[in-house]
């Protein structure tokens, strides 16, 4: 494996822990880990070079955590990114971690995707089931939201690679502002950034971020949220409902 490829199996492990490894405070047992990547099992010595350099280089990214147990013990963590969070203008104001931001009600910019093809069928996918909310519903193309030194257009054009392995062009709409709860407490407070784009390949979904896919038709879609309004998120539902722009762009 190149030392990439290393880097991004320790960030899934990390991420996930979807092998079982111990851990403390959210973070991975450094030994654990470094016989566990992908590829390279029991070359942990360069495991743990490559480790040692990425809690070096990137000191924002990793943290190295002692247990006060045990100070021989080392845990490693990835360190949750910050978005942007933003004042009713959408003039941005500073970052902070994903997570504090739908906890703390903290009004923050993001982006939705929706990839049409020819046949003006919607590219869907199903949230994955480990999702921080609205997890097993299905959704628009993707979405995400504006991290630190990006802009808002290459960050979605990113962030569909990534969720659907589709490279393509994307349109700016329209920006709206919306609010909802879910069951776990959590809150989004958005502005949104609407995309629309083009394509007629079907995605190569990450497993991490998306279950499934499909191709539907916006009135079929718009009918089975009708019908069943609790398989769909609800920021998708906002926007077919209440966006006339998205429908109108693709006629």
């Amino acid at each position: 494996m190149t030392k990439e490829e290393i880097i991004n199996s320790i960030d899934t492990i990390l991420k996930y822990n979807n092998i079982g490894l111990s851990t403390y405070e959210g973070a991975v047992h450094y030994g654990e880990l470094t016989n566990h990547i992908p590829g390279v099992k029991y070359q942990s010595q360069i495991c743990s070079q490559v480790m040692n350099e990425l809690l070096e280089n990137f000191p924002q990214r990793y943290s190295l955590i002692h247990p006060p147990y045990n100070e021989f013990s080392k845990y490693v963590r990835l360190n949750e990114p910050k978005i942007a969070i933003v004042n009713k203008n959408d003039d941005i104001i500073g970052f902070e971690e994903k997570m504090k931001v739908h906890k703390d009600d903290i009004l923050h910019r993001a982006f939705s995707v929706f990839i049409f093809n020819d046949r003006n069928e919607l590219l869907l996918q199903k949230r994955a089931d480990n999702k921080y909310h609205s997890a097993g519903l299905w959704s628009n193309t993707c979405c995400s939201h504006l991290y630190e030194n990006q802009n808002i257009k290459d960050a979605a054009k990113e962030r569909l690679f990534v969720e659907m392995g589709i490279h393509c062009s994307l349109t700016f709409l329209k920006k709206f502002e919306y609010y909802a709860t879910f069951e776990n407490s959590l809150i989004e407070n958005e502005i949104d950034y609407i995309f629309i784009g083009k394509s007629n390949e079907n995605p190569n979904i990450n497993k991490d971020e998306v279950s499934d896919f499909k191709w539907i038709d916006i009135e079929k879609l718009k009918q089975d949220i009708d019908l069943q309004p609790d398989l769909y998120s609800y920021w998708l539902i906002e926007i077919i409902k209440n966006h006339k722009l998205l429908t109108k762009t693709i006629k």
